[in-house]
């Protein structure tokens, strides 16, 4: 698909992984001359967010404008320091506060502890902090959430057609409740919106 472009077109590659920007400076495309490799002055390492930034992200997530803020603030600061510092998971833990808007959840949330045993540290803590947005799921989403593991990546569904397969598994029991677990799933970035009107 790339063989059509213009003299002079660029193309960015955003990846969180290291290896891959080696890949590109150095592999087989760096020498036949199919890319021209950027020099490492013009790369750009975002980094992670601040545990101010990450509260910042799940605050929009997690309260709504009329919603009682005090003694929340200050646990979900602390909540915030827990996402090492990824958007994606400050997202995911704001939604599922959402659904938990009580103190003693956003403590229950802040004093879990996952470990999934993974040997790469880097992955291991992403995914411990992701894996805690998980535990917090209601059931039944966790279960619509589980039956989506049969999909390859990047499936597109008809949103009804999965609610009806989800009605017929007993995972819900209303089309209405299919559609919240949708928002709920895209709200967390779980699921994507295609350009159809197909999640």
């Amino acid at each position: 698909m790339l063989q059509y472009g213009c003299k002079g077109s660029r193309i960015i590659v955003t990846t969180r992984n290291q290896s891959i920007v080696q890949t590109l400076s150095t592999g087989f495309l760096a020498k036949d001359q199919k890319i021209c490799p950027v020099p490492e002055s013009d790369q750009i390492s975002l980094g992670v967010l601040s545990p101010d930034d990450c509260w910042e992200v799940m605050k929009q997530r997690a309260l709504g404008p009329n919603d009682d803020h005090s003694g929340l603030q200050e646990i979900g600061r602390e909540i915030a320091a827990k996402c090492g510092g990824l958007p994606i998971v400050a997202n995911a833990l704001g939604q599922v506060m959402f659904e938990r808007r009580t103190v003693e959840a956003w403590e229950d949330i802040r004093d879990t502890k996952v470990d999934l045993g993974l040997r790469e540290e880097h992955q291991n803590k992403a995914l411990e902090r992701l894996m805690l947005s998980y535990c917090y799921m209601k059931l039944e989403f966790k279960m619509c959430f589980t039956y989506l593991a049969v999909f390859p990546k990047g499936s597109v569904m008809d949103q009804h057609h999965l609610i009806q397969q989800w009605t017929a598994l007993g995972y819900i029991k209303a089309h209405d409740d299919g559609e919240r677990c949708i928002n709920y799933l895209l709200g967390m970035s779980f699921l994507h919106i295609s350009r159809s009107s197909s999640v």
